[in-house]
């Protein structure tokens, strides 16, 4: 789904994961290389998804997170800290 979504262009993504890439993660996603082992899944994510589309603006978050109930789109898109 993350390859599809920078294909397509779409322009902000967070990816949340905490868990780290091990060797049976490899022949589960096309994201992933044996070089990327012990590494956290968001961040190699993230990196996959520049690769694809460096318009894409993806925040990895390689950690448990509670997403607050509300907030304001610009509010949040400006304090996110996009690359």
């Amino acid at each position: 789904v993350l390859k599809n979504l920078a294909m397509l262009g779409v322009g902000h993504v967070y990816i949340v994961d905490f868990d780290k890439i091990e060797k049976s993660n490899l022949t589960r996603s096309i994201l992933f290389r044996a070089r990327d082992s012990g590494r956290p899944k968001a961040e190699v994510a993230a990196e996959v998804m520049r690769d694809v589309n460096p318009d894409v603006r993806v925040r990895p978050m390689p950690a448990r997170y509670q997403i607050p109930a509300r907030t304001s789109s610009v509010d949040s898109s400006r304090s996110a800290g996009w690359r």
